[in-house]
Formats: C-alpha cells, structure tokens, sequence
C-alpha cells in the first residue's frame, strides 16, 4: 500500500497495534530494551550549532540574492555582495569545524567515562 494513500485510522491501527507489540515483547523481556542515556550536551556545544544555523541562513540569503540578480539581469553584482556572500560561507565553514571539534572532545570525554565505569575505575 503506498503511503500517501493510507487512511488515518488505518495509520493509527498500525501504529496502536505495532506499539502494543512492541510492548507486548519488552514487558516479558526487559532485557531486550536497548538502553539509552542522557547526555548532557555542553552550552558551547549548543552555542556552536546556533552559530552555525545562522551563518548557513546568512550564506543562503546572500547566494539567492546573487543568483536572482544574474538570473533576472536585475543589475550587477556588487563587490560587497560577493564579499559578504564569501565571508557568510567561510563562517559556515569555521562554525562547523568548532562543533566538530566540540563533538570530538564530548565524544572522547563520554567514551573514557564509560571504559571507567566499566573497569571499575573513577574519574
């Protein structure tokens, strides 16, 4: 059945119904539950994905008003424009590889908590 043609309540049986299952097989067995954790995510880490999100608007922002004056003939691209367009990407860039590296340091952090705890160790 293709997905664009299934009926809400049909959605809605499958999904109470798979759920029910689901249940079903993890109040018997526990054990099958894939475990999760919370982790809490550092501000800078927030902050850095914040930064990111508003250069990559910034940079689309600037290409679309670019690209419609070359498309339209709506009049010449102006240095600055072009400017601000190639600064608006380089943050982008900058903004990703500081998240990158603040993922990394998280990542590591978490991975030798948990190779502590595991081995009995405390940080």
């Amino acid at each position: 059945m293709a997905v664009d043609r299934v009926e809400f309540s049909e959605a809605l049986r499958l999904l109470l119904g798979d759920n029910e299952r689901a249940a079903r097989i993890l109040a018997g067995q526990p054990e099958a539950w894939t475990p999760s954790h919370v982790v809490d995510v550092p501000q800078d880490l927030w902050d850095g994905l914040n930064d990111c999100r508003n250069a990559v608007v910034h940079a689309r922002g600037s290409m679309y008003g670019i690209l419609r004056k070359v498309n339209f003939d709506d009049g010449p691209v102006s240095r600055p424009e072009m400017l601000s367009a190639i600064e608006a990407v380089t943050s982008s860039q900058a903004a990703l590889e500081r998240m990158e590296i603040a993922l990394v340091e998280m990542v590591s952090t978490l991975e030798a908590a948990a190779d502590a705890e595991a081995s009995g160790e405390v940080l």
